[in-house]
């Protein structure tokens, strides 16, 4: 019984240090990446050829799978604005206003929050 639990300890913690290494390289990739996608905004001539693979780069980076302009336009309101100036656009910030840059990532903390506030209410109404 004591072989067995100390076969299953020690491979328990070999795996987690595997996928905790593994993951932490991965994490310190998508900062790399994050950081490099925003090299334009540094003011660095670059062709025009690598602005449309930092664009198609930063979706990635951003995590920008859905384009929701056009329903930010019909719920909040949110006017097309002009970019602040030629680099910003090249990367990707079409407009000065922080919700439609954010893009997908505003939906997805929205939808945890009102996650959270759901399992809040849930955990309210469990004590009647």
């Amino acid at each position: 019984m004591q072989d067995s639990t100390k076969i299953l300890m020690s491979s328990n913690l070999v795996i987690n240090l595997l996928l905790s290494f593994s993951l932490n390289h991965i994490w310190s990739l998508v900062h790399c990446q994050q950081i490099i996608v925003m090299m334009p905004l540094f003011d660095v001539n670059l062709p025009a050829n690598a602005g449309y693979f930092f664009r198609f780069v930063l979706q990635i980076a951003s995590f920008d799978i859905i384009d929701v302009d056009y329903y930010f336009r019909a719920i909040f309101g949110v006017p097309g604005t002009e970019p602040v100036s030629l680099n910003f656009e090249m990367v990707g910030f079409e407009g000065t206003y922080f919700i439609s840059n954010m893009g997908t990532l505003f939906i997805t903390y929205l939808l945890g929050a009102l996650l959270l506030g759901f399992l809040w209410l849930m955990k309210k109404l469990e004590r009647f």
